[in-house]
């Protein structure tokens, strides 16, 4: 539609040049062509040709406003053309500054990942029977003690494959057993769940990013959790320190899309949501 109108305005503007040019000629050769009545009956002498001061006077009054209506419509073109080359250098460089912020933000986001892996490969820790476990190796071990803690704290020697007969005390168990586990792994997943937590934060809050860009980065950083750091994760958001503030994250981002839950007891794959917000409700967790 713009282009259409502003094709218009320069017809219009050549248009008018066209006519005040060709107005002056075709009255002149009107009146005073050699073929004319006039001019064969009264032709024009040297001395006339001065005394036509007056013509001269009509026809730029009739030609100028012409010309000055074209400037106008030129002038007019011209300051459309400087308004969309400013609009399309506004997009470019609103475009560069996306596409830099854009870059920035999965530059950091790319740092964080491989923060996240140097954490990893310095976790080191002695088991009971005296042997190191190192890296991922660590959270098979992590989560094998987790659930031995909460068998415990429940009272059983083995995991549980029905459902508890107290769901309420079930879950407060399975807390408190995410509490020890917690402060005897301190050194190890505290500092791993942080910086998990911060990245899907920074995720979260990055504003250069739209949402199917939000869940593609969530999606890469799911990518790189394996199955046992996926369980213990879903164990931190749910019973531990996790449960008020990454939780969210976790079910908005979808993180926990690839858990299995099989390798966890059937009793906390299985928990009441709504009990588990009561007892997590009389909980202070300051971890995150």
């Amino acid at each position: 539609m713009r282009l259409s109108f502003e094709n218009f305005l320069k017809t219009i503007a050549v248009l008018l040049v066209c006519i005040g040019c060709v107005t002056p000629i075709y009255l002149f050769r009107t009146f005073y062509s050699p073929n004319n009545y006039y001019y064969s009956q009264y032709p024009l002498t040297i001395e006339q040709l001065g005394q036509l001061g007056p013509i001269a006077d009509w026809l730029s009054g009739t030609t100028v406003p012409i010309f000055t209506l074209a400037s106008f419509v030129f002038l007019f073109l011209a300051y459309r053309v400087q308004q969309q080359e400013l609009s399309i250098t506004r997009k470019q460089l609103d475009d560069q500054n996306v596409s830099l912020s854009l870059q920035r933000v999965e530059n950091t986001f790319f740092q964080l990942i491989q923060n996240q892996r140097d954490i990893i490969s310095g976790i080191e820790y002695l088991d009971g029977q005296g042997v190191r476990h190192r890296g991922r190796q660590y959270f098979s071990i992590a989560l094998g003690e987790f659930i031995s803690m909460y068998n415990a704290f429940r009272g059983s020697s083995g995991m549980v494959q029905g459902q508890a007969f107290n769901p309420q005390a079930d879950i407060e168990a399975t807390v408190d057993a995410y509490l020890h586990f917690s402060i005897s792994h301190q050194n190890n997943i505290g500092h791993y769940f942080r910086n998990l937590y911060h990245i899907v934060k920074f995720i979260d809050r990055s504003e250069s990013l739209k949402d199917q860009q939000k869940k593609e980065l969530c999606s890469l950083l799911r990518a790189q959790l394996s199955a046992h750091e996926l369980a213990l994760l879903f164990a931190n958001v749910t019973f531990g320190p996790g449960y008020p503030k990454f939780m969210p994250l976790v079910k908005k981002y979808d993180l926990l899309q690839n858990l299995d839950k099989n390798i966890l007891p059937f009793a906390i794959r299985n928990v009441d949501p709504i009990l588990l917000d009561s007892v997590q409700s009389q909980r202070e967790w300051k971890n995150i």
